[in-house]
């Protein structure tokens, strides 16, 4: 039996995997799931928790695969989507531990921002510390850890642009901060956005602009070059950046209401109504023929019908007077009168 191209979870929630082999997984993580430690249960969506439980009841994609262990070799926010990276053993584990430490893995994510930038590529070397206060907050701080990001303008649309980015390190909250420091915030963030961008963000029901699209490292067991990328048509639609859409730059729509408003008016054609023929007011009285019955014929009206006395009267023949003396006088001629 062949083996599902998704990992089924309770509630009929299907994560596509992307790519495997007999160390690692790669699956396309929904947003809203969080990668938090086993003892960590303030959220129903901890993704790690969910795969284990999945493995230990035997599911099918799972048992397919002879899956026993399973375990999330580096992270993403909760709300960010795209290609996460599993272990399938405690060797492969290790493995791609190091390589992300070592910064051995090119990673690749797309990010929908508020503006539009001034350059078509940047790089921001902003330090990150996390404050003690409220630890899921990342400020930018010069005693803070170096973080690296190069950044590129991919499409540019009325409001929002789309922009690439390659972390070279992996602080938490790095390519958030490092946007937030551009002054171009990604889109649906409820932590380093302004309050618009909140409001947005509860009445279009968005999640956050903000996708892991692609991973690339060479094979630690057999050497060989490893390239996965996810299908992102579906999410680049969701915020205005589907193929099938025509991205203008404010300076382009400002040009086309400027000829919108300047355009002089067309004359609009006449419409002839169509002539009608003209009704003399007199009209010719046509006379109607008097059609003469026959007297076979039936008549049509009530009043034309003979009443049923009348009608027997006519219809029965006169009987002839059958008496004694007129049958003795028959044949006889009559005697006249001598007088």
């Amino acid at each position: 039996m062949a083996k599902p191209k998704f990992i089924e979870l309770p509630g009929k929630i299907r994560i596509p995997i992307l790519w495997e082999d007999a160390a690692v997984l790669a699956v396309d993580k929904p947003p809203g799931w969080m990668l938090a430690p086993d003892d960590w249960v303030n959220t129903r969506r901890n993704l790690q928790l969910a795969l284990e439980s999945s493995v230990q009841h035997r599911d099918f994609w799972a048992q397919s695969r002879n899956i026993k262990f399973i375990r999330y070799i580096h992270r993403l926010d909760g709300d960010t989507s795209g290609v996460l990276l599993l272990a399938r053993s405690q060797g492969g584990l290790k493995a791609y531990s190091e390589m992300f430490q070592e910064r051995r893995i090119e990673k690749r994510y797309l990010a929908v921002v508020r503006g539009n930038p001034e350059k078509d590529e940047w790089f921001c070397n902003a330090p990150l510390m996390t404050l003690k206060e409220t630890p899921v907050h990342v400020v930018v701080d010069k005693e803070g850890k170096d973080a690296f990001t190069f950044f590129r303008v991919l499409k540019r649309g009325m409001t929002n642009t789309l922009v690439e980015a390659f972390p070279k390190t992996g602080r938490t909250h790095q390519i958030r901060v490092h946007l937030q420091e551009s002054g171009h915030p990604i889109v649906g963030d409820p932590l380093y956005s302004d309050r618009m961008n909140d409001r947005h963000r509860q009445q279009k029901h968005v999640y956050l602009g903000l996708r892991a699209v692609g991973v690339a490292f060479k094979d630690p067991f057999r050497k060989r070059n490893i390239k996965i990328e996810t299908n992102d048509e579906k999410w680049l639609s969701s915020f205005g950046f589907g193929s099938d859409k025509e991205d203008v730059s404010p300076e382009t729509l400002a040009e086309l209401k400027e000829a919108e408003r300047t355009r002089p008016e067309r004359p609009r054609p006449e419409r002839r109504k169509p002539e009608r023929k003209k009704v003399s007011a007199k009209r010719k009285v046509i006379p109607v023929p008097q059609i003469k019955r026959k007297p076979n014929d039936r008549p049509d009206t009530e009043d034309e019908r003979p009443s049923r006395a009348s009608s027997d009267k006519e219809s029965k023949p006169k009987r002839r007077n059958k008496s004694k003396k007129h049958s003795k006088n028959k044949g006889r001629p009559r005697k006249k009168n001598k007088d």
